[in-house]
Order: structure tokens, then sequence, then C-alpha cells
């Protein structure tokens, strides 16, 4: 082989190399510019008690900012609906709701006992003005001090409003003195109005309202708190989504945003 045909090959099989390092180049510059389709965020249904949707949007919120993968579907019923809701559900989900009705949930082998937390309380309280209020001290009440509670016919709490009074640390207070609201805002309504010089309302009702003040909480030997508990509803097995959601309310960060709204945890 001569030194021209030499060099000549040499020079071919350069550019032949060259040739093969630039598709292998390209081929790789193709593959890298191809995009992934971003993934659809997985959904986690839970079924939450309809007073505790002030409390919840801000924890559904923290929660969704720190896991971007998830997306929470908060349903807000009442325990009936709540029941209901979740017995006609095929798929699992988190329930966040009175013992009552996570006990027959429990009953109906919807929910496992040890996949339940107790997580908080909220208590009646009776409230006043915090100016100029006509009632200082619960001993300042009598027959004719008018009480602000809520319907009786429509609202269990109204039920455990008014039973309050028959407790001997009360002065009963007659039928015609009850005021009756058909929403906590006419309750705060009355007493602000002065239609009502007391006002009874659970506890998280009225916290953060800085124009009003609690006399005191209504006693447990009459009125029991409402204990709020947390549930997996296990239809099938349960997902990881469910049990980091469920985890998440468990933690400290959730039980300060319980607290700054009134409940005790």
């Amino acid at each position: 082989m001569s030194r021209f045909q030499m060099t000549k090959r040499i020079v071919f099989l350069t550019l032949m190399s060259v040739s093969l390092i630039l598709v292998a180049c390209g081929g790789t510059k193709e593959e890298t510019e191809e995009v992934e389709e971003p993934k659809e965020p997985e959904v986690v249904k839970i079924y939450i008690k309809e007073n505790l949707e002030g409390a919840f949007g801000e924890i559904v919120q923290n929660f969704e900012k720190e896991h971007e993968d998830i997306d929470v579907e908060p349903i807000f019923l009442s325990n009936d609906e709540i029941v209901q809701g979740v017995k006609n559900d095929e798929k699992g989900s988190v329930v966040f709701t009175t013992e009552d009705a996570v006990k027959e949930l429990i009953e109906d082998d919807l929910v496992g006992v040890k996949d339940t937390k107790f997580l908080m309380m909220d208590e009646l309280v009776l409230f006043t003005k915090h100016e100029d209020p006509d009632v200082q001290r619960v001993r300042d009440m009598d027959q004719s001090t008018r009480v602000a509670i809520l319907s009786p016919d429509n609202y269990e709490e109204g039920k455990l409003s008014k039973s309050i009074f028959v407790d001997d640390e009360f002065e009963k207070v007659e039928d015609e003195n009850f005021v009756i609201g058909d929403s906590a805002e006419d309750v705060i309504q009355d007493v602000m109005n002065n239609n009502a010089q007391v006002g009874v309302l659970y506890q998280s009702t009225i916290y953060n309202n800085e124009e009003l003040k609690t006399l005191v909480r209504a006693p447990r030997r009459v009125v029991e708190p409402f204990i709020y508990q947390l549930g997996l509803v296990s239809k099938s097995d349960i997902t990881d989504t469910e049990r980091t959601l469920y985890d998440y309310l468990l933690s400290t960060e959730v039980q300060e945003i319980l607290k700054n709204h009134g409940y005790v945890v």
C-alpha cells in the first residue's frame, strides 16, 4: 500500500469515525429533547364534618404545597351524609368527623380500629359581648336572662345548648327567654344587638371573634364535648396516598392549625 493510499485510508477512517460520532451525538440530542408528559397528581378523597371547613381550608392548602403529586378532594357533609357517602363510595378514602360516625363505620367494617385516631374535641360555651356585657359572670344570670341558641328542632347543638340550663349550676331559663337562631351567625348577632344577654355555641365558632368573650364552658356532666376522630376507609387495600394524608393529619403542624381555630387537641 502506497503512502498516498495509506493517508487516504486514514482520512476515510477518520471521516467515518467523525460521522459515527456526529450521528451518535445527534441521536442523543434527539433523545434528550424528548420531554416526558407530567404525571397527573393522585387524588385522595376525605370526608369531613361540615363545621370544619374553615380549619381544613388551611390544612389542605398546606398539605398540597408539601405534596405536589397529590390533590386532596375535601367533601364537607353532616355525619349522616358522611356515613352514607362512605358506604356508597366504591373507593377508599379518609374520614374526619365525630366519634359516633366513625364508630358506625367501624361496626360496618368500613374502617379498621387500628386505622383510627382521636384527634381533638370541641365544647359548648356560654359567651357574651366583650364590651359592656349585661352579664359579667354566670352568677349574674337569672330566670329573666335571655339566651340565644341554635334551633333545637334543627340542630343537635341547639338541643344540647338548651339542656345546659336544667343543671343546678345555672338558673333555669324559661322557654320564652330562649332566642332561637337559624345559624351560628344569627346567635352571635342576637348577642351583639342585645336581643339576648348570653349566647351558646361551640368554642371553635367564636374563638377568633374579638367582639365576644367566653363566660364558661358547659359542664361535662351535662353536655359531653364533641370528640373528633380520624379514620382510613378500607374498601380495598389502603393506598400510599391515603396513608400519606392520614399521617399528615396527625402531625404537630395540623395540631397547631386546629388549636388556632379553637379546638382542644
